[in-house]
């Protein structure tokens, strides 16, 4: 769980430091707010599939247990 909590961390502060960049204004153009903004949704998508795959794989530990 360690890992899974660790990497969770990681993609969360990278996320909140592109947000803090967007929010402050420290964006150059159009085209680069767009960039950060799909940089934003890919780190949402891949916190949801981290969050999704462990609840899987926690799930399947239990009914094995059992």
């Amino acid at each position: 769980m360690l890992l899974v909590e660790r990497t969770l961390k990681e993609l969360r502060t990278a996320k909140s430091n592109l947000e803090m960049r967007i929010a402050q204004g420290q964006v150059e153009d159009y085209a680069a707010y767009k960039f950060l903004a799909g940089e934003v949704k890919g780190l949402n998508n891949a916190i949801d599939i981290l969050k999704e795959t462990w609840r899987n794989y926690d799930s399947e530990e239990s009914s094995e247990i059992r």
